[in-house]
């Protein structure tokens, strides 16, 4: 089996995500307030238990609320002690700083959905 197009994902994946990464945190939309909020109500429903919270908005984001929720839990664990609820407070209270690691959610699953279709579509050729 050749390792050719095995290189040939992971070489798009990478071309998709460093094309993907300048500038994340520029601007802000004004959607992305409601996805991060959303993102930070899943996260505290999960560690909760409460399962019918992690239900925020009758759109189907369910990818990026759970790319967010992780991103939100990782900087948690990264960032040491302290209570959950006010470390997810204090980073929707600050989206200018916020909106940039958010949005690698979206980045990570772009970039991993390009380097898909290239497999899908490779034994088409």
């Amino acid at each position: 089996m050749s390792k050719k197009p095995i290189f040939i994902s992971i070489s798009i994946f990478l071309l998709a995500l460093l094309l993907r990464l300048p500038n994340l945190g520029s601007y802000l939309t004004i959607d992305e307030i409601k996805w991060i909020e959303g993102a930070g109500q899943f996260l505290l429903a999960l560690r909760n238990g409460n399962f019918f919270q992690t239900y925020w908005h009758f759109f189907p984001g369910v990818t990026i609320t759970w790319g967010e929720a992780i991103i939100l839990w990782l900087q948690y664990l990264s960032g040491g002690s302290g209570d959950l609820s006010a470390f997810v407070s204090a980073q929707v209270a600050d989206l200018a700083q916020m909106v940039g690691p958010m949005r690698l959610s979206g980045v990570i699953i772009t970039s991993l959905s390009v380097a898909g279709v290239y497999g899908l579509a490779r034994p088409l050729t």
